[in-house]
């Protein structure tokens, strides 16, 4: 199914800890050529040298923004050159959740045939401690502050999507603190986005994330992790050509790989998957 000339493509990539090396950063390319997004984020852009190659040799074709903070950690943001009549990027601090070592949102506004979309990138807290949970709830609080305050400025008519690694770990139980599962954080973000006029957009595949928390563990451990969630005023293409699932995510990478070239893509490119929309 393809949409109209009007739809935008758009791509988000947690490359945890890149910091280049030649073979990498192709490996890195040549996985979001393959999709040939008119925007893409990639979080967790560690080192300066690969970011310029990325910049300067090989996305050449699209002009980019970056988050600047203290952690040294970023998301870089890349949009088409020439395809849009106007763009506004901004860094939205508010998501830092007061903690200066936190990454800002990645906020960019981009005009195409008269229409103004919104799109925000994050990497929110991780990790299952009670201020880890609290901090990704006021993220999530946030977002939905930020639509209010554009719904102000577009007569209730916001085109907003939010992408990123929301990291929904849930709650470890701690003194008179239950446990939180994953799956109920998750749960719990849906709900909260339908009440504020937003989707949790159902995805391909639901793990993004494969990891190992010690090198002598004999598998990874599977996470759900990165999500899109969007306006209910918003069109997407159905990407799942797979399960067979009305999927408006498609999740790509190693998710996509049967051993050797699955670990080799945890272990040599990144253990995220991609996740990407197509909508107008």
């Amino acid at each position: 199914m393809n949409l109209d000339i009007m739809s935008i493509k758009a791509l988000f990539w947690n490359v945890e800890n890149f910091s280049g090396g030649t073979q990498r950063t192709q490996r890195v390319e040549d996985h979001i050529r393959q999709f040939d997004p008119d925007v893409f984020c990639l979080c967790e852009i560690k080192d300066k040298v690969a970011l310029r190659s990325l910049l300067l040799d090989r996305f050449t074709d699209y002009d980019f923004a970056i988050t600047d903070g203290r952690q040294g950690i970023e998301l870089l943001t890349g949009f088409r050159r020439g395809m849009f009549e106007q763009s506004l990027f901004t860094q939205r601090r508010e998501f830092k959740a007061g903690n200066e070592h936190m990454r800002a949102g990645a906020f960019i506004t981009l005009l195409k045939d008269g229409t103004r979309y919104n799109m925000l990138f994050l990497h929110t807290d991780s990790g299952t401690g009670l201020k880890d949970y609290s901090n990704r709830q006021e993220m999530f609080e946030k977002i939905w502050k930020l639509k209010d305050r554009l719904d102000d400025i577009n007569d209730d008519d916001t085109r907003l999507i939010v992408m990123g690694d929301k990291n929904t770990m849930g709650r470890s139980s701690s003194g008179n603190f239950d446990e939180i599962t994953a799956q109920k954080e998750i749960n719990d973000l849906q709900a909260d986005a339908q009440r504020n006029g937003m989707d949790l957009l159902v995805k391909s595949h639901d793990h993004t994330l494969a990891c190992k928390r010690r090198p002598s563990e004999p598998q990874y451990r599977l996470s759900n992790l990165d999500h899109a969630l969007a306006t209910t005023n918003l069109t997407f293409d159905n990407l799942d050509n797979q399960t067979g699932n009305v999927a408006k995510v498609s999740v790509d990478g190693w998710v996509h790989l049967s051993d050797p070239g699955r670990t080799e893509f945890i272990e040599e490119v990144a253990d995220h998957c991609s996740v990407r929309v197509v909508f107008s």
